[in-house]
């Protein structure tokens, strides 16, 4: 899995979901990761892909079907894959 700029915004929004449900900052988060608030933004935000110690720190704080979320990715990269072979097959 390759993370696109469609794939992090999807995983950011799924991971900020998650921590609001929790009713968690993302400074809590950033602490409870060993990373920093301003990562966690963009990493919420689609603009950077997690680190594993990020991705880590979320599910210790949240709770988050890491599973489930891989599988929702997954589904959506093959969408893109299937959108972007389809748009190849109209321009020949």
């Amino acid at each position: 899995m390759r993370f696109n700029k469609e794939l992090r915004k999807t995983m950011g929004i799924r991971m900020r979901n998650a921590r609001e449900e929790k009713g968690l900052t993302q400074e809590q988060v950033a602490e409870i990761s060993d990373s920093d608030d301003k990562h966690i933004g963009k990493v919420e935000r689609g603009e950077k892909t997690p680190l594993i110690s990020t991705m880590y720190g979320f599910w210790k704080a949240t709770d988050i079907d890491m599973n489930q979320l891989f599988r929702e990715l997954q589904e959506l990269e093959n969408q893109l894959e299937k959108q972007q072979s389809l748009e190849e097959e109209d321009l020949e």
